[in-house]
């Protein structure tokens, strides 16, 4: 799940879109990427200002097999970023939305296991998706 999460996957989501709803093809890719924007925006401003250890780091009991991509724990990128596309995702094509709520709670169960990040991490990873994604949606 991890692996998902690293963004390879988000790269195949608008193509998916574009191929299954053509009339609300270019709606949907810019609300996309400005949402993710707007999000990492707020992240890259955040994630060096909390600064907080990831549990991996601060506990040498907690040793992870995979390195994270960055330093710091909060927010977390994997699950602000799965709320951002899928906040969207279930907003054009509502069937999808057990899915995203799946893959939603997969991926941060995949950042806690890994021992980088606490599950507030996750929480405001997932208010900065949803929020950005809800804002974006909104114009």
């Amino acid at each position: 799940m991890n692996r998902l999460g690293d963004g390879w996957l988000y790269l195949v989501t608008p193509l998916l879109a574009t191929l299954l709803e053509g009339e609300r093809r270019s709606h949907f890719l810019l609300a996309l990427g400005l949402s993710v924007g707007l999000a990492f925006s707020l992240y890259l401003f955040l994630k060096p200002r909390l600064a907080r250890l990831r549990p991996c780091d601060f506990d040498p009991g907690l040793r992870s097999p995979i390195k994270a991509l960055d330093k710091y724990s909060c927010p977390s990128g994997h699950c602000m970023t799965a709320a951002a596309v899928g906040l969207q995702l279930a907003q054009t094509f509502p069937r999808t939305t057990p899915v995203v709520i799946v893959y939603w709670l997969l991926i941060a169960w995949s950042r806690i296991s890994l021992g980088h990040h606490y599950p507030t991490d996750l929480i405001l990873g997932g208010v900065i998706g949803v929020g950005s994604s809800w804002l974006i949606s909104t114009f």
